[in-house]
């Protein structure tokens, strides 16, 4: 076990180190309520349900069979503690085509109230009818929330239609931190703890302060996602106050040294990435009260840029609130819906543009003893408020409109197959027109080769298609009375005898890649070999390119025709560099706008972290090289860049002596050094400069580009 108490040498004087040695023996004398699960109740809890329902049928659902999975999806960053989540549904023991939900019951440690939701959840749903004596550890009077009309047979319905997971805590640690431990005759407890344990220095001692910040040890989790991580808080990043800036809380919101490096945060993506959930419900509570009783949800930013599905995101956001009465309400109070402007590696950006879940962020209380109420009747309220909201977003996912808690239909589902063998397409792409951009990741079909898309009262245009198929466009109208049910039978292109004849010149052990790109966008990765290969491929019109390390890229358009033998060559060469540039010094540049720099051998577009709105920043690279109409050539730059999607640009124009020769353009991210090659049109006698824009719109700024080599090559 760690040694709990550490102080770090940073924004600390004497006198408030003795104050906050005072407090911490305060405070470590504290203790939560006995209500609250730790971690130790949790399992006991989940590991007495999965003896009593995980083994065999569920009296309580004759023809459901199992109905409750306990599965191990990970592990805690640093004490290893196992992450549990709970999958309920009928015969929850095989994979099964149903619509799924994911409710994250905790993240921040000190945020608790969404643990005692999760395991009320759970319980409701393995007992539809209450039995005295399975809902009282450690709840008193075996209290549990009822609804009125949420009957049983309602209940029976939802697991019959869908698939709920619930992941009680996925900071276990943080948890065990809130809740206190024993240690060498010391009781050690920080009520007001927020991250995981992850050792930061190294030292082997978890370093934290009783009080809310100054914890030098542990990551954020909420912050820990790629998507915008970089703009979270760096290491030992001091506060700025809060929202109305009353408290200072120090390091509590880290971002990790990268993205996902928080094992709590890998096993809450990958449970995400295999299970495709449709609505997800993540619990917070809010520390200054700011955001406290609001359900948040992806994302308003600089009050004009909003996801492309926002109005079915913020109807059922709206929905949702609707259902949950806030603590004072007495039936006139709701929670508060609207979108997040957060823009710092937070779950639910990061669920809806990766994988296609709506998450919700529901902030149940606020600071102080707010989030972590001793009265049972208060924890009561909270938790029958919270839980109409949730059986509310449970209904939505499956379809189910029954009582009270029933809700709207529109949705649309499908199975897509093969027109010629009736074999299910997993993978094709799944498109509403009206709802897409380049900041999502393709929405595609799972192993049934099954979509489902949640929407509103709205018409829309559905696009479907995959590799090899022909393209089809659909359009309709949902109903808020039955989910429209479209199955799509793809028709396969003709495919032809395709002859890639691959000649190398030199030794080469390095993998050969072709990457052809097709005329509806989709991009295909073939592997080759040196010498003859002959592969079936669909007939049309393809721009490929071929890369080896070590060899020249090389690219070629092609046609393939039906009912011949289509043959093309390609030629591997050598490197042969023309041109490196060394990026130390701006001696072939000239800077026509903006705040270009050089600094540790890169080319950097702004000096601060983000480029600024309203800007054509322009650097051009002067060359001056003739070139053999004879041969061809290709610049290569190495390069990251971060764009806002389909809004800003990067673009690279390549000139001759009399004018444009080719131009790139770039609209997206990839803050990763790789290449982008620039081949120059065949029988160019003359490469005169390069010239780099980045342009930006109004609002919503990235890291732009750094660039770290330039090469041509022939």
């Amino acid at each position: 076990m760690k040694k709990y108490f550490r102080l770090k040498e940073q924004r600390v004087n004497w006198i408030l180190i003795s104050i906050i040695l005072l407090l911490s023996f305060i405070f470590s004398q504290s203790s939560l309520a006995e209500r609250y699960h730790s971690y130790s109740e949790i399992q006991e809890q989940l590991f007495l349900w999965d003896n009593e329902f995980g083994g065999g049928d569920n009296s309580n659902y004759p023809e459901g069979g199992i109905v409750y999975k306990l599965i191990e999806i990970g592990f805690s960053q640093e004490d290893n503690l196992p992450i549990w989540g709970v999958k309920l549904t009928y015969d929850a023991d095989t994979e099964q085509d149903k619509p799924k939900i994911l409710f994250l019951g905790q993240c921040h440690a000190e945020e608790i109230l969404g643990v005692e939701v999760s395991m009320a959840l759970i319980d409701i749903l393995l007992h539809p009818i209450p039995q005295p004596g399975t809902f009282n550890m450690p709840y008193p009077n075996g209290y549990r929330p009822s609804f009125g009309d949420l009957s049983d047979n309602s209940i029976a319905s939802i697991l019959e239609l869908a698939e709920i997971w619930v992941v009680p805590t996925h900071n276990p640690e943080g948890l065990s931190v809130v809740h206190g431990w024993e240690e060498n005759s010391e009781w050690i407890q920080d009520v007001t703890y927020r991250k995981n344990k992850h050792d930061l220095d190294g030292n082997n001692i978890f370093n934290f302060i009783v009080g809310q910040g100054n914890d030098s040890d542990g990551v954020d989790l909420n912050r820990n996602y790629d998507f915008n991580w970089a703009f979270g808080d760096g290491i030992y990043e001091p506060d700025n106050g809060g929202c109305n800036g009353s408290y200072y809380t120090d390091f509590d919101y880290y971002r990790g040294e990268t993205p996902f490096s928080e094992s709590e945060v890998r096993a809450i993506s990958d449970l995400a990435l295999e299970n495709n959930f449709l609505i997800s419900i993540a619990y917070h509570s809010s520390r200054s009260g700011c955001l406290s009783e609001k359900v948040k949800y992806p994302w308003e930013w600089e009050g004009d840029k909003f996801t492309p599905d926002h109005s079915v995101v913020s109807k059922l956001g709206e929905e949702i609130a609707g259902f949950i009465e806030t603590v004072s309400g007495a039936g006139n109070g709701y929670y508060e819906p609207s979108p997040s402007g957060s823009f710092k590696g937070v779950a639910h950006n990061w669920f809806y543009s990766k994988t296609g879940c709506f998450q919700y962020l529901i902030e149940i209380a606020e600071g102080d003893d707010g989030m972590q109420p001793d009265e049972d009747y208060l924890i009561n309220s909270i938790l029958q408020n919270n839980l109409k909201g949730a059986f509310y977003a449970i209904n939505r996912t499956a379809g189910l409109n029954l009582g009270t808690l029933g809700a709207e239909k529109n949705m649309i589902t499908g199975i897509v197959s093969d027109l010629s063998t009736g074999d299910k397409l997993e993978g094709a792409f799944v498109k509403i027109l009206e709802m897409d951009g380049g900041v999502l990741s393709p929405r595609v079909t799972n192993s049934f080769g099954r979509y489902r898309r949640l929407l509103i009262d709205e018409t829309y245009n559905l696009e479907v298609g995959a590799l090899g198929y022909e393209t089809q466009v659909y359009q309709f109208s949902p109903s808020a009375n039955e989910i429209t049910v479209k199955n799509f039978s793809l028709v396969p292109i003709i495919k032809a005898a395709l002859l890639i004849d691959v000649e190398d010149y030199g030794n080469n052990s390095n993998n050969i890649y072709f990457t052809i790109n097709h005329s509806n966008g989709l991009v295909d990765n073939i592997e080759l070999v040196a010498g003859i290969q002959n592969i079936q491929y669909p007939i049309g019109n393809y721009f490929g390119v071929v890369s080896c390390v070590g060899r020249a890229p090389f690219s070629i358009n092609f046609e393939i025709q039906a009912e011949i033998e289509n043959t093309i060559q390609i030629s591997l060469y050598e490197e042969n560099i023309i041109l490196s540039e060394p990026l130390d010094l701006l001696e072939n540049w000239n800077i026509l706008s903006g705040d270009w720099y050089i600094s540790g051998g890169k080319l950097y577009s702004q000096l601060e972290l983000m480029y600024t709105e309203n800007e054509e920043s322009v650097i051009d690279y002067v060359a001056n090289i003739s070139l053999d109409i004879d041969k061809k050539y290709s610049l290569i730059i190495d390069l990251a860049y971060e764009l806002e999607w389909d809004k800003d640009s990067l673009i690279f124009e390549l000139y001759d002596e009399e004018g444009l020769l080719f131009t790139k353009i770039l609209s997206n991210q990839n803050w990763e050094i790789h290449n982008e090659t620039i081949f120059i049109p065949n029988g160019a006698d003359y490469f005169s400069h390069l010239k780099i824009k980045l342009i930006t719109d109004s609002s919503v700024n990235y890291r732009g580009v750094q660039i770290d080599q330039i090469k041509l090559i022939s």
